[in-house]
């Protein structure tokens, strides 16, 4: 019978992980999962922001494009401030793949400032102003060109 006994000595020394520190371990690597979740979060809303962003500029410069197309005494360039109709401003403002459609409202809004003989005589400064709205907030894109009268346009 003595050989049944077993050793208390023994069992007290065995190798292994308590409960206690296995519950550590969990813990901790949780915790670490969590955060990795919290990163991926905000690596997804950064980069949502700037696919808006990025689009939005591309926009204003379209816009640019199109104002420096224009001669000098066009009426879309006389001096004050100007924010074409949605449905015929030439850019896409709802984001639905479609131009200037029929009652288009969306999350974007061009606006654009006309200056005469600033910062010389005979030019206009014109200042674009882009503003998008997002699920993150807003953002404001903001182009400044000068355009000299005279000029002869490439066509």
């Amino acid at each position: 019978m003595a050989r049944h006994i077993k050793d208390s000595k023994k069992q007290a020394n065995a190798d292994g992980f308590t409960l206690v520190e296995v519950l550590v371990a969990m813990t901790i690597f949780s915790i670490g999962i969590l955060g990795m979740a919290a990163l991926q979060i905000s690596s997804i809303r950064g980069n949502a922001t700037s696919s808006l962003i990025t689009l939005c500029t591309i926009m204003g410069e379209n816009r640019v494009e199109m104002l420096m197309g224009l001669d000098y005494a066009d009426a879309a360039l006389s001096p004050g401030t100007h924010q074409p109709d949605p449905e015929n401003d030439g850019i896409d403002n709802n984001f639905n793949g479609q131009m200037d459609e029929s009652g288009e409202d969306g999350p974007v809004i061009v606006s654009y400032v006309v200056e005469r003989d600033t910062p010389v005589r005979h030019t206009k400064t014109i200042t674009h102003t882009i503003f998008c709205t997002h699920a993150f907030g807003e953002r404001t894109i903001t182009f400044v060109q000068v355009i000299p009268k005279g000029l002869p346009k490439s066509r």
